[in-house]
C-alpha cells in the first residue's frame, strides 16, 4: 500500500468534509479489508462507491459515463496525462470466479492498460490513480453499466 499516493488522491479529489474519514477507511485494515489475507468485504471502499457523486469534488469530473469503453478511457487518460505509463490500484473486488481478480492488485502499481482491463473486467468497484492529477473510478454496479468517472485536476 502506498499511503502517500492514496493520501494525495484523497486530498485532491475527495470532498474536504469526507477526507479524514476516507483516509481512515483506506489506512485501516479492519475498515479497508485486508484483501490479501482473505477478508471478504472491504467496507470503506464499497461505501465510497455507493456515494461516489457526493464524495468526489465535482469540479474535477472530466468525464462521467456509464457506457465508457476501456479503449476510450485509456485514450482519454493518456490525453490528459501523456506521460502516464502505470496506475495505482485501489480495489474492492472479491469475486473468486473473476478472470481478473482485482483484489489481488489492491495497493499495487500496474501498467495502465492492464489496470484498466482488470477494472473493466472485474464486477466490483475499483479506483485507478494515474498520477497526482488524473484518476479513474468505476463505481458500484446497480442497473445497466456501472458509473465510470475520469477525474482530472487542471492547473
Amino acid at each position: 500500500m502506498d499511503k502517500d499516493t492514496e493520501e494525495k488522491f484523497v486530498k485532491t479529489f475527495i470532498e474536504k468534509r469526507l477526507q479524514e474519514r476516507f483516509l481512515f477507511e483506506l489506512f485501516s485494515d479492519a475498515r479497508r479489508g485486508n484483501l490479501k489475507k482473505g477478508c471478504r468485504y472491504p467496507a470503506g471502499i464499497s461505501r465510497f462507491s455507493h456515494y461516489t457523486d457526493i464524495c468526489i469534488k465535482s469540479k474535477y469530473i472530466h468525464l462521467h459515463d456509464g457506457k465508457l469503453k476501456l479503449e476510450d478511457a485509456e485514450k482519454e487518460i493518456k490525453k490528459l496525462s501523456p506521460s502516464v505509463k502505470n496506475c495505482y490500484v485501489i480495489a474492492c473486488a472479491y469475486d473468486p470466479e473473476s478472470k481478473y481478480h482485482a483484489r489481488f492488485y489492491d495497493g499495487e502499481y500496474l501498467p495502465l492498460h492492464e489496470g484498466l482491463t482488470i477494472c473493466f473486467d472485474d464486477p466490483r468497484e475499483t479506483l485507478l490513480i494515474a498520477d497526482d492529477k488524473t484518476a479513474f473510478i468505476k463505481a458500484e454496479w446497480g442497473r445497466g453499466s456501472p458509473d465510470k468517472y475520469i477525474l482530472h485536476k487542471y492547473d
